[in-house]
């Protein structure tokens, strides 16, 4: 419910700042938006890791608060579309939105039956936010094409986040604090160590994400003007995020998890080589499907990695500064793909940083590639 109702506002606002204006002026706006969606970041890592170090048996609690709070800010923003307060009320809404969605995370294995892995309850719980977007998109779209107003969905999403506040008051059977013995991750002071390939599949899922923030703004602004592109584009990502939501639940037998994320990663700079040299509209239904794949897929995976190797403690700290890093990537990246390039170009910029970008992951990781010298023994 809570995703379906983010959806929603989204809706409403890209109806406000995107489409309704010229290109120009959308730039503008867009760039304000970044700009104040910059503010939750500077927000979150000192408030929310305190608040979740300070009141880390009330995750539950924190879940309802957010979406409490969301339903008077998206209340708020009915009558405030065409006014000045729609980028404050705007900014609430991204700061709730990242505390529920790390709240979430943490609170996933304090919840998991004893018989299922972290990669299934994640798997799962990325594919009921992916139906509930799509639903909520479908709802959101009708509802403004019928009233002809974005307030029309920013009416839903209040009913969104009502839900979504209702269903979780009750306590999940079985809620339990999860115990650190045998788990992985040191604690020393205030910092959290990793495994050096746990943190190079970080490395490369934030290179993903910086992607998808600028092939968002990039195809974005490739489809201004054509509505039925653009949302062409948008059901790719859609099935992309699907598909991605269930390959790394498959993948698991075949591959540790740590290495998905670079693997994405390694697909993503392909195809976007491709479509820089082919030029195709094809590629850009190519390239939305990949990028929203390598993130969920890659998400899924390294939730399960950092959910998996540390304690309750720890974990709360790790995901509040991966969600922040993520969150940072996206932005940089969606500032970036606003400068009035080339399609063509830019597609190839972003070939050779994800390349980049995969080198430094492998590096990170500290995997150690055969020398030539050691494949020409293994040929003789």
């Amino acid at each position: 419910m809570h995703a379906a109702g983010d959806v929603m506002v989204a809706i409403a606002l890209a109806n406000t700042i995107f489409f309704t204006a010229p290109s120009d002026a959308a730039r503008q706006q867009v760039v304000l938006y970044l700009a104040l969606a910059m503010l939750p970041v500077a927000l979150l890592t000192p408030v929310v890791d305190g608040l979740l170090a300070r009141h880390a048996k009330q995750l539950r609690h924190t879940l309802f608060l957010a979406s409490a709070i969301r339903v008077g800010l998206a209340a708020a923003l009915i009558g405030g579309v065409e006014t000045a307060a729609l980028y404050p009320l705007a900014l609430a809404l991204l700061v709730t939105s990242r505390v529920h969605g790390i709240a979430r995370t943490a609170y996933v294995p304090e919840i998991l039956p004893s018989e299922r892995s972290l990669v299934w309850a994640n798997t799962w719980l990325s594919a009921t936010v992916n139906i509930a977007s799509a639903i909520g998109a479908g709802i959101a779209t009708a509802v403004v094409a019928l009233t002809g107003a974005s307030s029309g969905a920013l009416v839903v999403a209040v009913g969104a986040y009502a839900l979504s506040a209702l269903v979780v008051l009750p306590r999940v059977p079985g809620e339990r604090a999860v115990d650190a013995v045998d788990r992985d991750l040191a604690i020393d002071g205030d910092a959290a160590r990793l495994p050096s390939r746990t943190v190079g599949a970080g490395v490369a899922l934030a290179v993903i994400r910086f992607a998808t923030g600028f092939l968002t703004f990039l195809l974005a602004f490739s489809a201004k003007g054509n509505p039925a592109l653009f949302s062409a584009l948008v059901a790719a990502a859609v099935i992309g995020g699907a598909l991605g939501t269930f390959t790394a639940g498959a993948a698991r037998p075949f591959m540790p998890m740590w290495a998905l994320p670079p693997a994405l990663l390694a697909v993503l700079a392909f195809t976007a080589a491709s479509a820089a040299w082919d030029g195709r509209a094809v590629w850009s239904f190519a390239v939305a499907l990949s990028s929203a794949f390598a993130w969920a897929a890659g998400k899924v995976a390294f939730d399960g990695l950092t959910q998996q190797l540390t304690c309750p403690a720890g974990r709360r700290r790790v995901v509040v500064r991966y969600a922040v890093g993520f969150q940072v990537c996206w932005i940089v990246g969606a500032a970036v793909a606003l400068a009035p390039v080339n399609a063509s170009y830019a597609l190839a910029a972003l070939a050779v940083g994800c390349t980049l970008g995969l080198v430094g992951a492998i590096k990170q990781a500290e995997v150690k590639l055969p020398s030539l010298a050691s494949l020409l023994a293994f040929e003789r």
